[in-house]
């Protein structure tokens, strides 16, 4: 959790006088949400076939008030938010996580390949700026999770 606090610090510092505000609590409580969103949404059926998977839906969103800089900063804030919550609340393993009417604990694992795949992209596009260490430990803690979970279960 502290190395995603100092990423947030980190991009935020680079970023324009607009992004600056996100230190407010209203957009810790957006990226919250948001966080919320896209981890409840991993229950339900893997629409990745689809253009309507959430995770796309909102790493193509864009802003007419965001330039260039800015969306690839947001993006990166958004990205590395998400990946810390998957690696904080360990969802592969997660025996609280509630599941909703349509949804299945089994879809987890398929969305977070995809959530891994668009990261991949954004790598790729060169637009992701984050570091290696979160990066690192967001793979490593899929593969090792993966693992596990073909050889116990």
């Amino acid at each position: 959790l502290s190395s995603h606090k100092n990423l947030v610090d980190q991009l935020l510092s680079f970023s324009s006088s607009s992004i600056q505000s996100s230190k407010n609590s209203i957009y810790q409580i957006i990226l919250d949400f948001i966080k919320l969103i896209v981890s409840d949404s991993f229950t339900l059926h893997p629409s990745f076939l689809q253009p309507t998977h959430i995770v796309d839906i909102i790493l193509e969103a864009w802003s007419d008030q965001c330039n260039s800089k800015q969306h690839q900063t947001l993006q990166t804030l958004i990205l590395c938010s998400l990946m810390d919550h998957f690696l904080a609340t360990d969802i592969l393993n997660d025996e609280s996580l509630c599941v909703g009417p349509n949804g299945n604990i089994e879809y987890i694992p398929a969305n977070l390949i995809y959530f891994s795949a668009r990261i991949v992209d954004k790598l790729w596009q060169v637009v992701l700026n984050s570091s290696d260490l979160i990066l690192l430990s967001f793979y490593s803690f899929i593969h090792i999770n993966y693992f596990l979970r073909s050889v116990y279960f």
